[in-house]
């Protein structure tokens, strides 16, 4: 007779590995990270905090205080906890603060063995702010790799001098949390394998540059997926102001289009795509727009988690095989970080399978237009740029459970509206930017059929209005609004279905003051604000809002 502890145990463990959350861990209210203060001029944001088990964590340090004034990354040694443990949840924690001055917004980034675990920008200071900031990110998936002593670097390239003077500093830790009765342990990954090396990001600075990995993988690897981030920096932090190589002149932008897009490949065949999301950065447009708050995930990226698991039997043959990660039209430097996590069955040291459907084009096909221009117009619009796309992949594994087939159905849509406004006392710009991405996924094992959907909405709303130009006193005034929103819905056998929603949405505006050749001369004001929601079907909901005038938290609910 099958012991019902153990067929429950193994229940959990299926479920997790064919990433199906069951949300058996206990939730709590979250609580926020930068928590805002009325009055506040310091970094206010309402992310919540990384929901955690009621226990006391064990505390690995990664490095304390560490002073960041040059472009030299700093090593520090790993050293791993208690390798017979078994853990619920596993936090990187990371605070940081820059002193009073003048300094760029800088890239940071955390390797442990070539995985990243952090990554993210730094907020800017100014003569009156001194910001300080702390970050969290959930790498309970990465366990396997933390079992063991790593080398680890942090790089955080940062100039001090006489003219920048703000000087960044940083301490950041991980926080183990046992596992016991009331908080099971988690099934991470059997195995991280990364694509980067040398504990470094990847600077791919056109469409055909690549970061990429050959190994011979497990021969027993029943689900794979990969953690990518794709950082626009250089001539590309601005991508979705780009305009066709053909209107560059005309327009006064840089070209390659509005579109970019990251590609995944699978010994050169398409194997997958993930949207790049408009990150701006804390000195991006007009640094007065992000103080106190933020932009969306400025200070800590999300990676974009692509399902290669139809690709597993294809990769257990023993042999050589080649993953790389790339993106379309980039044209200076998109800074780049991936890693494989693999999921392996316990019971069989060598499985088969195979593709059985790829439709997944190599490369996308943007459409771009630009209107023909009255030469007595003022204003040229709509600048457009679109890309679509569906695509199915299918591949199976015959595992120690049954034959598991995994259906992935993806959709993606892309389009940029701008409309630019061009004279001698009067320049705008308007963007409306949306990417939509669907991702509907089939697991079937057993005759039974384990069903995701996720949906990524990311928006882009930007009004860039500078108005009496060349005059004794012009005025710039900026308006943005960034959208992030995931919803996820994911059903089981029987029709049970578990859901959850994340939305983040943050809006800020300010204006300068100019003098005639177009510095800033005054500020004229700002107001901005962020709400964070998330909702689950477990009951779990966290609402928060947090708004500030000038540059002080306003208020805070």
């Amino acid at each position: 007779m099958l012991n019902k502890g153990f067929a429950l145990r193994c229940c959990f463990a299926v479920l997790l590995l064919l990433g199906v959350s069951t949300f058996l861990l206990r939730t709590v209210q979250a609580a926020t990270i930068n928590t805002p203060g009325i009055g506040s001029v310091n970094v206010s944001a309402v992310d919540p905090e990384v929901t955690v088990p009621n226990t006391k964590p064990v505390v690995v340090p990664l490095f304390s205080n560490e002073k960041f004034t040059d472009f030299d990354a700093k090593p520090f040694s790993y050293t791993a906890p208690n390798p017979a443990q078994r853990w619920a949840k596993i936090v990187l924690v990371a605070h940081f603060s820059c002193t009073l001055g003048r300094q760029f917004d800088r890239t940071c980034s955390i390797f442990i063995g070539n995985t990243n675990v952090f990554f993210g920008t730094t907020a800017e200071p100014s003569g009156k702010v001194a910001p300080s900031w702390s970050v969290e990110r959930d790498i309970t998936d990465y366990a396997q790799l933390l079992q063991s002593n790593q080398s680890a670097k942090v790089l955080l390239g940062n100039r001090v001098d006489d003219r920048y003077t703000g000087l960044i500093s940083g301490s950041a830790e991980i926080d183990f949390y046992p596992a016991d009765s009331a908080n099971p342990p988690a099934v991470p990954a059997d195995l991280v394998i990364p694509l980067n090396t040398s504990n470094s990001l990847a600077a791919l600075h056109n469409t055909s540059e690549a970061l990429s990995k050959t190994t011979v993988f497990p021969t027993n690897m029943v689900r794979i997926v990969m953690d990518v981030f794709a950082e626009s920096q250089g001539n590309d932090e601005f991508w979705y102001t780009n305009v066709p190589d053909e209107d560059t002149v005309k327009l006064g932008q840089d070209g390659g289009t509005s579109f970019r897009e990251v590609e995944i490949a699978v010994d050169g065949r398409a194997a997958g795509v993930a949207p790049v999301f408009p990150w701006i950065y804390t000195g991006g447009i007009n640094p007065s727009l992000w103080m106190p708050i933020p932009g969306v995930q400025t200070l800590n990226f999300k990676a974009f988690r692509v399902n290669l698991t139809p690709f597993a039997g294809l990769l257990d043959d023993g042999k050589p095989h080649t993953v790389s990660v790339s993106v379309y039209n980039a044209r200076d430097n998109f800074a780049t970080a991936a890693a494989l996590l693999i999921y392996r069955d316990p019971h069989l040291a060598k499985v088969t399978g195979a593709v059985t459907k790829d439709t997944l084009s190599s490369v996308p096909r943007p459409s771009a237009l630009t209107p023909f221009a009255d030469p007595k117009a003022t204003t040229i619009g709509p600048v457009s740029v679109t890309s679509d796309r569906t695509f199915t992949i299918v591949g199976y594994v015959l595992t120690s459970w049954g034959r598991m087939q995994t259906t992935i159905k993806q959709s993606s849509s892309f389009d940029n509206y701008q409309w630019i406004t061009n004279t001698t006392d009067l320049q705008r710009q308007i963007i409306a930017q949306n990417a939509l991405t669907v991702v509907n996924t089939v697991t079937s094992l057993s005759n039974k059929d384990y069903v995701s959907r996720r949906v990524y909405h990311y928006r882009l709303d930007l009004d860039s209005n500078g108005t009496g130009l060349g005059g004794a006193q012009a005025a710039q005034k900026t308006s943005i609004r960034q959208t992030y929103d995931v919803e996820s819905k994911q059903t089981l056998p029987g029709g049970k279905t578990n859901w959850s929603d994340e939305l983040n949405i943050v809006s800020p505006t300010a204006t300068d003051l100019l003098n005639k050749d177009g510095r800033p001369i005054k500020f004229g004001g700002s107001t901005s604000s962020q709400q964070y929601r998330y909702l689950d079907s477990t009951g779990k909901h966290y609402d928060s809002t947090v708004t500030a005038v000038d540059g002080k938290v306003a208020d805070f609910r």
